[in-house]
């Protein structure tokens, strides 16, 4: 017999003895074929069930995981995540648990620009991540199981792609990344009102053209750094 509550799938015998039970933060994937739907566990493989009522048990368990997911504090980051002006312990490293104070707004998990607060579960450190870089694990009652999210983390850090599928579809350019990080252009208004027939400046796009300040916007008002970037820009175009 199997059953199923705000915490899992549950399979019993005609004892009502606990044989199975399966939390959904611990669920990949949950794909239908003709009558069987095949759930793919985080390190543990495949469970496949066997029912005639696989249309509805599978649409059933998708709608859960996504409600679960839109309602979920707690995340994994699927990509490491540097601070140049914060301490070494503010970092995030691909697969680390994160803390979120509360759930993710639907708009930010399409925006590929927005940015989240979180806590480390690690460190204990509190810094802003891109939020499509997260994964929400789905909540198991206030936090999903120690040994769910370890097998989380390790899956992530070992997969070679991204634990969403729909995230995938998801195009990452540098032009896009220069809206939010990189520093402003350095032509005033005035400049670009004598120049119009001059190509505007993209900050972005490939240059032969030596840097007098580095691009990113946290690098502008650290004097070590911005020598460093600079002198970097200046070795890499030595070697075309």
């Amino acid at each position: 017999m199997l059953g199923m509550n705000s915490r899992g799938i549950f399979v019993v015998d005609e004892l009502d003895k606990l044989k199975l039970q399966i939390h959904f933060s611990e669920i990949l994937a949950a794909v239908k074929s003709r009558h069987q739907v095949t759930l793919t566990l985080v390190g543990l493989g495949d469970v496949v069930i066997h029912t005639h009522h696989a249309d509805d048990f599978c649409i059933l368990i998708n709608f859960i995981l996504e409600g679960l997911r839109k309602r979920a504090t707690v995340a994994i980051a699927r990509q490491d995540v540097t601070h140049l002006d914060g301490p070494p312990d503010s970092n995030i490293v691909r697969g680390d648990p994160v803390q979120l104070s509360s759930p993710l707004p639907e708009d930010n998990m399409r925006d590929e620009d927005a940015t989240v607060a979180v806590m480390s579960l690690k460190s204990g450190k509190r810094c802003d991540v891109p939020a499509n870089i997260l994964y929400m694990v789905a909540p198991y009652m206030a936090r999903p199981p120690e040994d769910v999210m370890e097998r989380l983390s390790h899956h992530i850090r070992k997969s070679p792609s991204s634990v969403s599928p729909s995230e995938g579809k998801r195009h990452h350019t540098l032009q896009n990344y220069a809206k939010s990080h990189f520093r402003p252009s350095g032509e005033s208004a005035m400049s670009k009102l004598f120049n119009k027939k001059k190509e505007v400046e993209r900050l972005w796009s490939f240059s032969k053209d030596a840097l007098k300040k580095p691009l990113l916007k946290k690098t502008i008002n650290r004097e070590d750094i911005r020598k460093l970037a600079c002198h970097c820009f200046t070795y890499i175009l030595a070697s075309f």
